[in-house]
């Protein structure tokens, strides 16, 4: 055993800090991780003061109708992001597994098929939006009732659209870089993206734009922010990853779009229980009861910031790993990022829970204070979301997504139900009720058993408790 630490940790900050190269994959993979965690502490430390700032002005400016309405936009627009097709999470496995045998022109591949097809689903996708948005009544779905509210909503909704469906094929940057162990590099980029989005709200606030200018801002700033991160990673950094269409390879957009295919599952789910609360809310208990559950949301999300900062990585890393065979590195890191991520949680949780209330109507006004009741059920949900991420990382990474799907799709069928049930009940804690006892009765026990299968049958004798 080595009786002198330090000269190992001397060298490992050196190499964090790019004085010494990474000797070996492993190391390699380590410095990544540890890069991309610290940095998006960093990313989502700027994401926070931006939440901390804009939260209390928009509420302010709009009132709970407004806020609430525009809240229930972006929940709708979530669905949105599953039109890719799960093409953006195959894509993840099918960078690492090529970063790990070394091959730049696989990723090359890889990254030009996803762009292409990401990019028709872009254009069919608004097509459709476009034949199709004048036929709702915007301000009925959303139950909103003042004039300015009614009048605001429908072109809102229109721009917030059309800003996510031209994110698609951009999203393919941030896989590239996390592939490469590049994660810090994605993370200074988010971090100058959110500064820009924080600028954008306060001039839309300053100069009364409503919401239409508040989702330019808030949607629209991170969009051109992320043409800009992929026009320097493509033309200066790598271009020989460069997205032409002379790369596209129909197998491997084959692949992509079959394999792609559990993950748009597991994504349709993970958006039922995470973006339909909103909604319910809205259509149940009207639009301005949106608001206090949505910031508590928010507030409680915060505990994500120092729990789940890893999980990307890991995920990149955990393809990377199996591509070269390190599977009894994989076994470790499962079980450390579950044993650190939900103390982690847990202590964060307590004080939020218990003084909850003051800190809200301190951040955000009277509108938006929660009830006790929806305090401790939020605390409930958020802490079995880190170790459900961090187990969603491995399997995903060793392609088992199968039992995410389609124990999710239960999940997310029997929440819409219970969860109207429940706030017709109970109000917004009832919501948040439904989530918990949905997911802990249909997800937990199935997830837990494929994952324990998993790392067994990565190498004889491995387990979670190996």
């Amino acid at each position: 055993m080595d009786e002198n630490p330090l000269p190992g940790a001397v060298r490992a900050l050196r190499v964090m800090i790019g004085l010494d190269h990474a000797g070996n994959p492993t190391e390699r993979r380590h410095v990544g991780i540890a890069r991309g965690a610290l940095t998006a502490l960093g990313a989502r430390g700027i994401g926070t003061m931006v939440s901390l700032i804009t939260v209390p002005v928009t509420v302010g400016y709009l009132g709970g109708e407004r806020y609430g309405a525009l809240m229930a936009i972006f929940s709708m627009l979530a669905w949105v992001t599953i039109a890719d097709l799960g093409l953006g999470n195959e894509l993840n496995n099918l960078l690492a597994a090529a970063v790990g045998r070394d091959d730049l022109q696989d990723a090359r591949r890889a990254i030009a098929s996803a762009f292409w097809l990401l990019l028709g689903v872009t254009a069919v996708v608004l097509c459709a939006g476009a034949l199709t948005w004048g036929l709702v009544d915007w301000p009925a779905l959303f139950n909103v009732r003042s004039p300015e509210a009614k009048a605001e909503v429908g072109p809102a909704m229109g721009l917030a659209f059309a800003l996510f469906c031209l994110a698609f094929p951009l999203s393919v940057v941030d896989r590239v870089l996390v592939s490469l162990q590049r994660g810090a590099t994605a993370n200074a980029w988010a971090m100058a993206g959110n500064v820009a989005t924080l600028v954008a709200v306060l001039l839309a606030a300053r100069t009364r734009g409503g919401l239409v200018a508040l989702v330019a801002a808030i949607a629209g700033t991170p969009l051109v922010v992320k043409g800009v991160t992929a026009s320097w990673l493509f033309l200066a950094h790598r271009p020989v990853l460069r997205p032409g269409w002379s790369a596209v390879s129909r197998k491997t957009a084959t692949l992509l779009l079959r394999r792609g295919g559990t993950f748009f599952l597991v994504q349709i789910a993970a958006l039922v229980l995470y973006s339909t609360d909103n909604i319910i809310i809205a259509r149940v208990l009207g639009a301005e009861q949106v608001t206090p559950y949505s910031v508590t949301w928010s507030l409680f999300g915060l505990t994500q910031v120092l729990t789940t900062a890893a999980f990307p990585y890991l995920w990149a890393a955990y393809g990377e790993a199996l591509a070269r065979g390190d599977v009894g590195w994989m076994a470790r890191m499962l079980r450390r990022s579950l044993l650190v991520g939900t103390a982690v949680t847990a202590l964060l949780l307590l004080p939020l829970t218990l003084f909850g209330q003051p800190l809200i109507r301190a951040w955000a006004g009277p509108e938006a204070v929660p009830t006790h009741a929806l305090l401790w059920w939020m605390a409930a949900w958020y802490f079995m979301l880190t170790p459900a991420q961090a187990v969603a990382a491995f399997l995903n990474a060793n392609g088992k997504t199968g039992v995410q799907a389609y124990t999710g799709i239960v999940t997310a069928l029997a929440n819409i139900g219970l969860s109207v049930f429940l706030a017709r009940r109970y109000g917004t804690s009832g919501v948040i009720a439904a989530t918990v006892l949905t997911y802990a009765s249909f997800s937990v026990i199935p997830v837990a058993i494929a994952t324990i299968r998993t790392a067994r049958a990565l190498r004889p004798g491995a387990s979670l408790g190996a």
